[in-house]
């Protein structure tokens, strides 16, 4: 589950002890609004060859100039199949958004995740030891800003979201970072396809301790 499509998290306030367990679902209204235009396009581009299915079946004449013409039938073999993947997909993917929803579980040790949509359901874990660290991630979209803290692993594909909210304050993202034993790592981390693993080790989180009289 990409975590831009991620719209809510519950609970929304930051995890203060562990085990923490959060819910995360996708905005269904943007899939729907997706959803209601392209399937009109994909009905429409789709019509000609609805209309070329229906003379085959009722048109002997044009079932002939076919056979004589193996190279057309090819040709609109190849553009149905084309048209039918190039809308197939984003329509599979869009109808999985509909009920696509996360559970994620942090406990001391490992990060335990399961996905759920219309089509499987997947569920993973990975230590916790295996993550760089916590990012503060600004993400810009047509609906506005938001922030989100980020637990980032070295295949980006297993990173995961903690929170969302309009802003987090640096002793926020700090108490995330001190209760995961992480550092804080920039949010250009998210956007690499995958990190060095081998000869790597996590820096260990810095606990900031007020000094007397200050």
């Amino acid at each position: 589950m990409r975590l831009a499509s991620v719209e809510t998290v519950f609970p929304a306030q930051l995890p203060e002890q562990l085990p923490h367990r959060s819910l995360q679902n996708s905005s269904q209204p943007a899939s729907l609004i997706k959803l209601a235009i392209m399937l009109p396009s994909a009905i429409a581009l789709l019509v000609p060859f609805l209309l070329v299915a229906e003379r085959l079946a009722n048109s002997d004449a044009f079932r002939a100039s076919l056979n004589a013409r193996p190279g057309a039938a090819i040709q609109l073999a190849i553009g149905l199949a084309f048209w039918t993947l190039l809308f197939a997909w984003p329509l599979k993917r869009l109808a999985e958004s509909l009920a696509r929803m996360r559970t994620v579980r942090i406990e001391s040790d490992r990060v335990f995740v399961s996905d759920s949509s219309l089509f499987r359901n997947q569920d993973w874990q990975a230590p916790l030891t295996d993550y760089r660290g916590v990012a503060h991630n600004v993400r810009t979209s047509l609906s506005g800003v938001r922030h989100e803290l980020v637990l980032v692993h070295p295949d980006r594909e297993r990173s995961v979201l903690l929170a969302i909210a309009p802003r987090f304050a640096q002793s926020e993202i700090d108490r995330a970072c001190n209760l995961l034993l992480c550092p804080e790592v920039p949010s250009k981390e998210l956007y690499k396809f995958r990190f060095p693993a081998i000869g790597w080790q996590r820096p260990q989180a810095v606990v900031a301790i007020p000094q007397p009289g200050l």
